[in-house]
Formats: C-alpha cells, sequence, structure tokens
C-alpha cells in the first residue's frame, strides 16, 4: 500500500473535527508544562450528536434494513434526536426519551415509515432497543 503524507494547518484540523464529529465548536488549546508543550482540542458538540453517534456506533453504522446511517446528524432529525437527548438529561427513561423523539418525528422513524414503539421495539427488535439505550447511556 502507497501513503502520502500531508501537514495540515491547526485550522483545516479543526474544520475537519468539527465536520467528523458534527461539533459546534473545536478550540486548539497548546498547554505549557515545564519543558513540556501539550496539544489538544476542545469540542463542542450537541447533546443529540452525542446521542445519536452512540446509536449509530451500536447498530454497526447501519439502519435496521442494513442501509448505512450518516455519521453526522442529518438536518431533519436534529430536533427529534435533541428531544430524546433533553428527555435523557432531564431525568427520564429511554422509553420515554423514544417518545420524545417519536413525537418530534411525528411517530415516523428514520426510513420514514411508522415507528415502533418502545414496547415493540423491545420485544421485536431488542437490538434497537439496546442502541438507544447505549444513546441514552452516552449522555450519563
Amino acid at each position: 500500500m502507497t501513503t502520502i503524507q500531508k501537514a495540515i494547518s491547526t485550522i483545516e484540523a479543526s474544520q475537519l473535527l468539527k465536520q467528523a464529529l458534527g461539533a459546534t465548536s473545536v478550540e486548539h488549546v497548546i498547554e505549557h508544562q515545564g519543558d513540556e508543550t501539550f496539544s489538544r482540542f476542545l469540542v463542542e458538540i450537541p447533546a443529540g450528536q452525542v446521542a445519536y453517534s452512540a446509536y449509530c456506533k451500536s447498530r454497526g453504522g447501519l439502519t435496521h434494513d442494513s442501509k448505512p446511517l450518516p455519521s453526522v446528524l442529518p438536518a431533519d432529525l436534529v430536533d427529534a434526536w435533541n428531544a430524546f437527548a433533553h428527555s435523557i438529561l432531564t431525568g427520564d427513561g429511554v422509553d420515554v426519551a423514544y417518545a420524545a423523539y417519536l413525537t418530534a418525528r411525528g411517530g415516523k422513524a428514520y426510513a420514514g415509515h411508522t415507528a415502533p414503539t418502545w414496547d415493540d421495539l423491545r420485544t421485536n427488535k431488542p437490538d434497537m432497543a439496546a442502541a438507544w439505550a447505549d444513546a441514552a447511556n452516552a449522555l450519563k
């Protein structure tokens, strides 16, 4: 395999991180401690994106019918995932947060069809229910 080494600027690295993580801001921080210098990035990511990313990871990056999920939260799902995250962050359980997601989506699943209820997910699609639980746990 042939590889190419490319230097990128801090601004370009910040933009790539922002895009890849669905972040709202990225700050490059350089710290000096004695003779050592440390570099890190502080990234602000909306809670809905954090939950969605955990859901995607739990699902192996695939929808229920094996289609790829985008890594960054699609614009038409932002409100629904933010509703889910807000519900979890205020102390609700996954079932209530999933209901908040469904309300924001008008009862529709990612693909546009009628979404299953939480009880249906737990009974018939436990892998998907587990992914929703992983999304909730990512916020804790």
